[in-house]
């Protein structure tokens, strides 16, 4: 892992005044790529950026950025932290399902609030770190296993269709969702990542 820090004052002798956030974070990406290296992480005035922060953000002139620190790491290991990562995650994930469809059948939603909004978050994060196995594997020529798209579709489907009835607050519907449909996806995700 490496670790970069700069200050305003060095930010300004690289980029100069009229640079913004994007055009920084696209040069050092281009950088450490050269170097066999990823951003993993960034924070900006000591706050960390998500990705979500990072796109909102972009336009954030350099004038306003007091320090820039960055975070980066060799692809492969990152991956195979990953695939740790869900290998023991996913076991705790699928039984929080099973406990949250049940709750949500005996519970008002406001009760599951938390819980539900905990499981949705994983449930993201899974979707982008499976994004990020994809494409890292795509662009180093890493042969997938042959469930790999039809598991992601399974799981997207899952996974808007509980947001969906999560936005009508249909409560008997989103616990089948979860206890069958996303259960089921997260069950087939970690056989999948067990293969690689």
């Amino acid at each position: 892992m490496s670790h970069l820090n700069l200050d305003h004052s060095e930010l300004l002798q690289v980029f100069g005044p009229y640079s913004d956030l994007k055009s920084i974070i696209h040069h050092f990406e281009e950088e450490f790529q050269k170097k066999g290296e990823v951003i993993c992480r960034i924070h900006v005035n000591e706050l960390h950026l998500s990705e979500e922060d990072e796109n909102r953000l972009k336009d954030t002139p350099i004038s306003e950025i007091k320090t820039l620190s960055v975070d980066t790491e060799n692809p492969l290991l990152l991956f195979k932290d990953v695939l740790t990562y869900w290998k023991q995650h996913l076991p705790h994930l699928i039984e929080s399902s099973d406990q949250l469809s049940q709750h949500l059948r005996f519970k008002a939603i406001d009760q599951c609030a938390m819980e539900l909004s905990k499981f949705i978050d994983q449930c993201h994060l899974l979707v982008n770190s499976l994004n990020s196995i994809n494409s890292l594997c795509q662009h180093r020529e890493i042969k997938l296993p042959s469930r790999w798209a039809n598991s992601e579709l399974k799981l997207w489907k899952g996974f808007n269709e509980l947001l969906d009835t999560f936005n009508n607050k249909n409560t008997g519907v989103m616990a089948d969702i979860i206890e069958y449909d996303l259960a089921d996806a997260l069950q087939t995700w970690l056989e999948v990542l067990s293969e690689m």
